[in-house]
């Protein structure tokens, strides 16, 4: 089963017990910013990495928010 296959697995049942698509897309993109953000920090460690200073790199997050 690929993941493609076992998302849309979960998407069918979440559509059977929550009707409104609305909330249960919120709440599937809420787990899985919970899911990334978990991930991120498990793999990355490294605190000063973490810090979001005035540079180059706020610039691109900026940016890619934005866009």
């Amino acid at each position: 089963m690929g993941s493609d296959e076992s998302i849309h697995f979960v998407q069918a049942k979440m559509n059977k017990e929550y009707p409104s698509h609305h909330s249960s897309s919120a709440l599937m993109s809420s787990m899985g910013a919970i899911q990334a953000i978990v991930f991120a920090l498990c793999v990355d460690k490294d605190w000063t990495q973490w810090k979001l200073g005035y540079n180059i790199r706020l610039l691109m997050v900026a940016y890619s928010v934005c866009s």
